[in-house]
């Protein structure tokens, strides 16, 4: 039987000029899905989608050329819901002030334009499924 869980796999982007390597260094977190019968398979799995990323090389917005460098699996969790429409994914425990958990409320009585999705100004690119456009 088949277990799904998500694999937060870590990467970043290493130039070729050393002097464009910072000492802080942007990391992206990919949550993958997983389709695996244990967590040893899914971790094996996990493991494989990070390593068949390193060393894929790019250029940055500026033109600088390096490659991707595989970190690791930072996490991984297993998914409880059927896979589908209003499945829960993660959940996180988070602690609120009675202020936050108010402000919280009273903003998402309206549509939320401050979700990273809506800002136009952080994407690159242009998200379409099905050919139907989803983003922006």
């Amino acid at each position: 039987m088949k277990y799904w869980f998500i694999a937060v796999i870590q990467t970043f982007f290493k130039y070729d000029e050393d002097e464009l390597n910072d000492s802080e260094i942007s990391v992206q977190e990919s949550y993958t899905l997983i389709a695996a019968s244990t967590s040893s398979d899914a971790y094996k799995k996990a493991m494989e989608h990070g390593e068949a990323a390193s060393g894929i090389e790019g250029v940055d917005e500026t033109g600088n050329k390096g490659h991707v460098v595989f970190i690791g699996v930072d996490e991984l969790l297993p998914l409880y819901d059927p896979i589908g429409d209003g499945c829960t994914l993660i959940d996180c425990d988070i602690i609120l002030t009675q202020e936050e958990i108010s402000r919280k409320i009273e903003e998402r009585k309206n549509h939320r334009t401050d979700l990273h999705i809506f800002n136009e100004w952080k994407h690159s690119i242009k998200v379409t499924i099905d050919n139907k456009k989803i983003y922006p």
